[in-house]
């Protein structure tokens, strides 16, 4: 199999995913998790989205916006993970590592492997 293809199968993936938790979320509105981890789930189905579309159109030259949402997931994930055990909300830590790697991606803006090595470590 070639990347675009494993992409779009993502995209895919992802997107039943997305269906799916948008359906558990919508059985209970008002629970703080469950709405963080819909929003994991969207932030992945962008991620696979942007990712094929920057193969496809834009010659692979982008890599901003699919770190940008990986890193909102994970930011989500653990925003989700602190409203399921301690019952707080915790933006703050999406925030700051979404702010670090855009900073990471616009400081360096050609440095492929650097920009993949922040993205993946946070």
């Amino acid at each position: 199999m070639d990347v675009i293809t494993l992409k779009l199968c993502t995209f895919a993936l992802c997107s039943v995913l997305t269906i799916s938790w948008i359906g558990v979320q919508r059985t209970n509105v008002n629970d703080e998790p469950l709405r963080n981890w819909t929003l994991v789930s969207i932030c992945f189905v962008c991620y696979a989205g942007v990712a094929v579309a920057g193969d496809v159109y834009f010659s692979n030259t982008t890599t901003l916006l699919p770190s940008l949402f990986l890193v909102a997931a994970h930011g989500f994930i653990l925003n989700g993970l602190s409203a399921h055990i301690y019952a707080k909300k915790r933006y703050l830590t999406g925030i700051v590592c979404v702010g670090l790697v855009a900073f990471v991606h616009v400081l360096f803006p050609r440095n492929a492997p650097l920009s993949l090595a922040f993205t993946l470590g946070s």
